[in-house]
Formats: C-alpha cells, structure tokens, sequence
C-alpha cells in the first residue's frame, strides 16, 4: 500500500473503528463482501478528501482493488464465494482483470451520425498476435492427446465455453467431457471465427471465473462524492455495460453485469454525505 493510501485507510479507521459500513446483502454473501470493500473505500476517500491540510488521496478504485489484494479481503471473498449458492466449487475472482470481447452487433451512433462509444476496438494485429498462440496450443494439444486423426468429442461443451478469449486457453483442459456432434478441429475454426469483427478490451473491478475458466459475474465499482456532485454510473462510460453483459454470454445469457454503489449497498452516511444533505 502507498503512503498516501497508508494514510487515507488511517484516518478512515479513526472515525470509523470497527463498525461495518453497510448491512446490505445478507442473503448473498458475495455482494455482502463487495459492498463491505466499496462502503470502506468509499468512507477512506471521503475522510481523506476532508483532511486539513490536503492529503494526495487515492481513487477509491484503485483503493477497493489494494483491499482485494489484501489476505483479509481475499479469505473473506473466497469464503463468500464458497457459501454462494449460485457458483460452481472452485470458482475464483479477479480484481481489474483485462478481458477481451468480440462485439459483432451495431455501435450506437448519436444525432451527429457518430458511435457513442469512445472506445477504439483492438487492432487486427493485436487480435491475431492474442489468437495464434492460443489456437496453436490448442491444436498442438489435441494432436498430443488424441492423435491427427477427426474425432466426435467435447464439442458441445467445449463450444460452451469458448466465445469469450480469456476462456480459450482453458478449453482444452475439457476436452474429454462427452459430447457429440461437432468435429473438434472444425470448433477451433468456429471460436477463432468470433474474433473477426469488432473486438475490444475491458477490465471490470472485480471478475468472477468458474473453475472452468467461463465468466460467472462481473461487477463494477460506481463511487459517488455528494459535495461535488461526482457520480460514476454506466452512462459515463458508453459501452461499458454494453460489453460486459456480452462477455457474460449476450442475449443468449441472463447473466448481466452488476453495478456496487452507495445505493445498491445501502452504506453508512459519511461526513460528507450528512453534510450534503
């Protein structure tokens, strides 16, 4: 931890102590512990923003991504993520994790014709230099474990799995799950196939991974400060939900992305929220 947020978790602690922040969620253990991360970021960069004489304070998103890197907050989320009932046993999260989504549908435009989106899609040249290396290990592996010959094998749950780019490269580890009905040569063809459009890279706040490597949930981080009106929603960032509910599975999923706010968590007023009021 850097000195600045050295300092902003220890005035936090003083006019805090040990109460908790927030009594949401109870009944999902996951979003319990979430809330818990962004009410305590949240209060530290309230507390820090009102120190006399001014102290450097770090974003409360970087700050709530040093607190998951933490081993308090890494048991108690791993624990949350074991009492869940809604994920697989092994299931892991990730803070900050870069994942990489094909979009093939329609950006967009506003009244001026152009996309809303401020977002660059990846080079043709990065999505190949990220693709080959994972198609050839693909190959390679299948031809180690199976022979050169065709087979009828782990098609369909292998196809499960394989639209999102972070998830490839675990795929084959499922080879052997039975399944029949595609060829597994001609499935490394089709997934490379969904990397031809318009491809773009995101990192969510906090990435939940079954032990599969599929993407289970994605939530994001929305701090607010009510004395200067600062609010973080997903219309000030065009896109982002859009691609994060695609890296969930798109239409053909009812996983969404989940946004963690003041709101949504229900956390304790600040000085600056009372103050506000």
């Amino acid at each position: 931890m850097g000195k600045g947020a050295s300092q902003q978790a220890e005035a936090a602690g003083k006019s805090v102590g040990s109460k908790s922040l927030t009594t949401c969620c109870q009944n999902d253990p996951v979003k319990n512990v979430l809330c818990e991360v962004f009410c305590t970021a949240r209060n530290e960069w309230h507390d820090c923003k009102d120190k006399k004489p001014p102290i450097k304070c770090t974003r409360p998103s970087r700050r709530a991504e040093q607190m998951l890197d933490e081993d308090k907050w890494k048991r108690k989320l791993g624990k949350a993520l074991k009492d869940s009932k809604r994920y697989p046993k092994g299931t892991k999260f990730f803070p900050e994790k870069k994942i990489i989504v094909p979009y093939n549908k329609e950006i967009p435009k506003g009244k001026n014709g152009k996309p809303k989106w401020k977002r660059t899609p990846l080079s043709p040249d990065k999505i190949k230099k990220a693709l080959e290396p994972v198609s050839k290990k693909l190959i390679a592996t299948i031809k180690k474990k199976l022979g050169q010959k065709l087979v009828k094998k782990a098609a369909t749950a292998w196809m499960k799995f394989v639209p999102i780019l972070n998830v490839i490269s675990t795929a084959y580890d499922i080879y052997d799950i039975a399944a029949t009905g595609y060829d597994l040569y001609k499935a490394v063809d089709e997934a490379m196939s969904k990397y031809k459009g318009k491809v773009f890279q995101v990192r969510p706040d906090v990435v939940i991974e079954g032990p599969d490597g599929k993407l289970e949930d994605i939530y994001d981080f929305k701090f607010d400060d009510p004395e200067t009106k600062y609010q973080d929603d997903w219309s000030k960032n065009p896109g982002q939900k859009e691609l994060y509910d695609e890296a969930l599975g798109g239409d053909n999923s009812k996983k969404k992305a989940k946004k963690i706010s003041k709101k949504e968590c229900d956390c304790r007023d600040s000085k600056r929220d009372i103050r506000a009021k």
